[in-house]
C-alpha cells in the first residue's frame, strides 16, 4: 500500500491520459483548463503516444477494458491497444441534461448559454441518444462484465482494466450503504443524492452542515460499495487459482473536495483532497507492507510492463514502483495539473513540502 501516491490531474480525463502513457496532460496536448467545453470534447489521446495496453498487448497480454466514464469513451484515444473496449451499458449512459447541462449551468453560466447549442449537438453527435445518466451504471454491473470475459480467458495471459465509476456524483450508494445522520431526514438524504448539483452551486440547496455531513456519508457508501465488488472479484481470481500467477494495482483517477477549501466536487483546484489518490499492489512475490514515499500516476504504466518483463517507451517520466516495494529508494518528484475549465495551476510535491504555483 502506497500512503502518498500522487494524481497526475484533478480530473478524469488528464489523469487516465497520465496513467496509460506515463506523461503529463500538457506534453499529451491535452488542454482542459479556460476553455469551452466542446474544445476539450475535440481532444483525445495523441494515437503516436504508446500506451501501457499498446506496449502489452505487444508483448503477448489480451488486453481488455470495461468502462462507464463517458470521458473514457473510445471517442477520446482510451481504446488504443485494447483488442476489446466495452462500455458497460452503453445505451443507458446518455442524458445530456442530467450529465451535463444541469451540473454545468451552475459552474459555467457565462460559457454555457452562448455555447448551448452547440454543446448539445456535439454531446449526442459523440454519445448517441439520450438514455439514463452513465453515472447509474453501478459496479456490480462492471465486475459482472468483467467476469464473465474473464471465465472465457483465465488460462490466457491477460491484462484486464475495470473502471467502476460509483464513487463519483451523484453520490447515491445503494439503501445499504446511506448513512443515517442526525437532522438529515430521508427525503432530504435522497434529493442530497441525487442530481442535484445546479442546485448547490447556486445556493437554492441551502446546505446546512448535517448537509455536508450527509454528502460525505454517502460518498463513503459509494467507496464501501465499490470495495464490496473488487472484493468479489478477488474472491473469484482466487477460486480460479489465479491468485499466485495475477499481479493486481487497485486505483484511482482523483478524490472529491467537500469544501475543505470551499468547494465541491473535483477538477478545479490541486489540493490533496482532488489528488491524493489510492494505490496498492498485490502480486506473486510482494509482502504486505505500506510505502511512505511520494509515488505518481505516471509510475503505474512502468510499473506493469516491468512485471511483464518490458520497459514502457523512452519518453515515460515514471519509474518502476517494484523498486519500492523491499526498502526505501530515491525519492520522487510527483507534478500535477490540468484544472478543468478554469485558470490553470500545477503543483509539485517532494517529500513532506507541495508547491502549488
Amino acid at each position: 500500500q502506497f500512503l502518498n501516491a500522487v494524481s497526475t490531474a484533478p480530473w478524469t480525463f488528464p489523469a487516465f491520459s497520465s496513467l496509460h502513457t506515463s506523461m503529463y496532460p500538457s506534453e499529451l496536448g491535452i488542454s482542459t483548463h479556460n476553455a469551452l467545453l466542446p474544445q476539450i470534447y475535440g481532444q483525445r489521446l495523441d494515437p503516436l503516444r504508446e500506451t501501457l495496453a499498446e506496449r502489452l498487448a505487444g508483448q503477448g497480454y489480451r488486453t481488455q477494458a470495461f468502462v462507464t466514464n463517458p470521458w473514457l469513451f473510445p471517442e477520446f484515444g482510451f481504446a488504443q491497444g485494447f483488442q476489446g473496449y466495452t462500455v458497460v451499458d452503453r445505451q443507458r449512459a446518455y442524458d445530456y441534461d442530467a450529465v451535463l447541462r444541469a451540473p454545468l449551468a451552475g459552474r459555467l453560466v457565462g460559457q454555457v448559454a452562448p455555447a448551448e447549442a452547440a454543446l448539445r449537438r456535439l454531446y449526442e453527435a459523440l454519445m448517441g441518444p439520450a438514455g439514463q445518466p452513465v453515472w447509474d451504471v453501478r459496479g456490480d454491473r462492471v465486475v459482472d462484465s468483467a467476469l464473465d470475459w474473464l471465465e472465457g480467458h483465465r488460462s490466457e495471459r491477460f491484462f484486464l482494466w475495470i473502471h467502476c465509476i460509483d464513487p463519483h456524483y451523484p453520490f447515491a450508494p445503494p439503501s445499504p450503504y446511506r448513512p443515517a445522520v442526525p437532522g438529515v431526514s430521508a427525503d432530504r438524504l435522497e434529493y442530497l443524492a441525487s442530481y442535484n448539483e445546479e442546485d448547490i452551486y447556486t445556493g437554492r440547496a441551502r446546505l446546512r452542515p448535517p448537509d455536508h455531513k450527509a454528502l460525505v456519508g454517502l460518498y463513503d457508501g459509494e467507496i464501501r460499495y465499490v470495495d464490496e465488488q473488487v472484493g468479489r472479484l478477488l474472491r473469484q481470481l482466487d477460486d480460479w487459482g489465479l491468485r499466485e500467477t495475477t499481479f493486481l494495482a487497485l486505483t484511482a483517477d482523483h478524490g472529491d473536495e467537500f469544501w475543505e477549501h470551499g468547494g465541491y466536487q473535483h477538477g478545479h483546484t490541486l489540493y490533496n483532497e482532488l489528488i491524493h489518490i489510492p494505490l496498492i499492489l498485490r502480486g506473486p512475490g510482494l509482502q504486505p507492507r505500506q510505502v511512505a514515499e511520494v509515488v505518481r500516476h505516471v509510475d503505474l504504466a512502468p510499473t506493469l510492463t516491468a512485471v511483464a518483463g518490458s520497459a514502457f517507451h523512452a519518453d515515460a517520466h515514471g519509474l518502476s514502483l517494484l523498486d519500492l516495494v523491499g526498502a526505501p529508494g530515491a525519492p520522487r518528484v510527483a507534478f500535477s495539473e490540468g484544472l478543468f475549465l478554469t485558470y490553470e495551476k500545477k503543483s509539485v510535491r517532494a517529500g513532506p513540502r507541495k508547491l502549488i504555483y
